[in-house]
């Protein structure tokens, strides 16, 4: 509705934010066909989503921006992809741009202890200067409100803490397992503290011989050597036979391999609000 201002209320209800949407196009990711959007069993038709990626052909999606009836721009900070619109396109456009806090380049390569990366240098620059520049902010977790407001210097009451939802209903299990199998769930990463959980492993190895550990999620080089995470853990854990990788699992698949835990293990050094958590 015009002038509508959700962030004037606090902790928003589904119901208030249906009562506030009245024929809005949202710019959201991952889908570019119109969809439906379900809240809690309402289907809300008039809700559009169109996904542009800026930082390629932007020129070209620049133009097919123009031709959109958008309301709304919403991205993450995370990689700065809107930084060639609000060069090219917000002051010819002015459409409100929202940016939904993820983990901060600054962030992401502290905890993981990152001296040289494949990003370019100006990456932090430009995430600081989306979120500056917004319209809006918003963050899934009041510790990364407070991270980023301390780094950007920026108001906390200017970032609404908005947290991240899971439908239960998937997740609920009863099941017990009866292996004493320990659960990784996650991308491999320092930040994510498997270093220090295969180091755990090796003394609850020796107190528990049948003990099994399991990484489930993809491999990456994002540790202070800039080699294969995977590779790292292995050269950490004594007994490579109880050590298990699984890869490349649908999100869809990932609560059947946490329900085969006798124990989830959840070792971050940093996080914002994720999902794995939650689930």
């Amino acid at each position: 509705k015009d002038n509508m201002d959700m962030s004037r209320i606090e902790n928003p209800t589904e119901n208030d934010i249906l009562e506030n949407i009245d024929n809005v196009n949202i710019k959201v990711t991952f889908d570019e066909n119109s969809q439906n959007i379900i809240l809690d069993g309402e289907n809300i038709n008039h809700i559009k989503s169109v996904t542009i990626t800026f930082k390629k052909n932007y020129k070209e999606n620049g133009n097919k921006l123009k031709k959109e009836d958008i309301d709304i721009i919403e991205s993450p900070e995370w990689g700065a992809d809107l930084i060639e619109y609000y060069k090219q396109y917000k002051s010819e456009l002015k459409v409100p741009v929202v940016i939904k806090l993820h983990t901060p380049y600054f962030v992401w390569k502290k905890y993981n202890r990152i001296i040289k990366s494949s990003y370019i240098p100006e990456i932090e620059e430009w995430e600081k200067e989306i979120v500056m520049k917004a319209d809006g902010v918003f963050s899934c977790s009041n510790a990364l409100r407070d991270i980023v407001s301390e780094e950007y210097n920026i108001d906390k009451s200017q970032i609404v803490t908005i947290p991240n939802l899971i439908e239960t209903r998937s997740v609920i299990t009863d099941k017990k397992s009866d292996r004493e199998d320990i659960y990784y769930v996650g991308s491999l990463e320092q930040r994510k503290g498997v270093f220090i959980l295969a180091e755990a492993f090796n003394i609850v190895k020796k107190q528990i011989p049948s003990a099994r550990i399991f990484f489930v999620g993809r491999d990456t080089t994002r540790n202070e050597k800039n080699i294969s995470t995977k590779d790292y853990i292995q050269e950490i854990i004594d007994d490579e036979e109880s050590c298990n990788f699984i890869e490349h699992v649908p999100n869809d698949s990932v609560v059947k391999y946490m329900q085969k835990a006798s124990v989830l293990v959840f070792p971050s050094l940093f996080e914002n609000f994720p999902y794995v958590l939650l689930e």
